[in-house]
């Protein structure tokens, strides 16, 4: 009994199983996919994929980081103002 992957459709050879429903690993793209053996031997297994299957990382890739600053809030610049038109603290009390 051969089976497709139902994610990279690489041919899988499952072998061992017994009726029920298993859930094992494609070994060309790593993902999960339910394969549900009949009990009946005259019946082909069917094969699914699972409803999230996880993200398979590879632990060689290069991880990204973030930089230092992109965790921080970032600051607000203030807005443009005219130092002219402000008034000083003596002169409010003059007028």
């Amino acid at each position: 009994m051969s089976v497709a992957c139902p994610y990279c459709k690489a041919v899988v050879i499952p072998s061992g199983f017994k009726p029920g429903r298993h859930t094992p690993k494609c070994r060309r793209c790593g993902n999960p996919f339910v394969l549900v053996v009949p009990e009946d031997a005259d019946q082909n297994a069917s094969v699914q994929p699972l409803v999230s299957p996880k993200p398979v990382v590879d632990p060689k890739a290069p991880t990204e980081r973030l930089p230092a600053t992109a965790s921080r809030p970032s600051k607000v610049a203030a807005p443009d103002v005219d130092t002219d038109k402000l008034r000083k603290p003596d002169e409010e009390t003059s007028t």
